[in-house]
């Protein structure tokens, strides 16, 4: 499953149309990046809602227990189709195991540890998201790290969303190594759907058709 990382509504509306994103995510910074904050979240939910993802997902912010659980019950109140992400933190754990007992959904996310993975399992949670590109800030191999979640994952039903995509080419690396889901930029969506050989090619293809079209052409029947 491919989801897309944005606050922007109307690239939201350009992408969803290729049909390749089933979910749309975002956090405190990506909101911040298109200059709103958590009260924006009731609003960009009613817009979400108008497009075909199956999945939308909102995160819970504070510092306390309290303070992220209230911020999570905030957010599951919008609607049924959302998942609360929550970091991967002692505060975390202690919401996620309130909010399930809610019949909440959760997605892990902040994940840089193998380990993380195994309370995501335990939890029960609906998915974890582990940050690839900053797994590689940190010295580490996002390849090993993120591959081996996914095996004690297995058989679970817990997905693991690879996230902090950096480039098309990691995404590819760890499709090839078993990692199902992904939750990517706006920039890395585009550069994957419009891969620059790709569009060469349409280009060529396009220039010798029209050449031919000004010609008597005769085919072998």
């Amino acid at each position: 499953m491919l989801m897309l990382d944005t606050a922007d509504v109307d690239k939201a509306k350009e992408l969803v149309r290729t049909g390749l994103f089933k979910g749309i995510t975002t956090n405190p910074t990506i909101l911040a990046r298109s200059n709103l904050g958590q009260d924006a979240i009731p609003g960009l939910y009613e817009e979400f809602c108008k497009l075909p993802f199956e999945h939308i997902f909102f995160q819970a912010i504070g510092y306390s227990p309290g303070e992220l659980l209230e911020s999570g019950l905030e957010i599951a109140n919008l609607g049924r189709n959302i998942i609360v992400k929550v970091p991967a933190s002692r505060e975390g754990y202690e919401v996620v195991t309130e909010l399930h007992s809610r019949g909440i959904p959760t997605l892990l996310t902040a994940a840089y540890h193998p380990t993380q993975a195994m309370a995501a399992k335990e939890l029960g949670c609906w998915g974890i998201a582990p940050y690839a590109g900053r797994l590689e800030d940190l010295g580490q191999d996002p390849v090993s790290t993120i591959t081996t979640m996914v095996d004690i994952l297995k058989g679970t039903g817990v997905r693991t969303f690879a996230a902090s995509l950096r480039n098309p080419d990691i995404v590819g690396t760890l499709g090839a190594r078993g990692v199902p889901d992904f939750t990517m930029s706006v920039r890395i969506a585009e550069r994957i759907i419009d891969n620059s050989h790709t569009l060469e090619a349409v280009d060529a293809f396009m220039r010798d058709s029209e050449k031919m079209s000004h010609q008597d052409v005769h085919y072998l029947r």
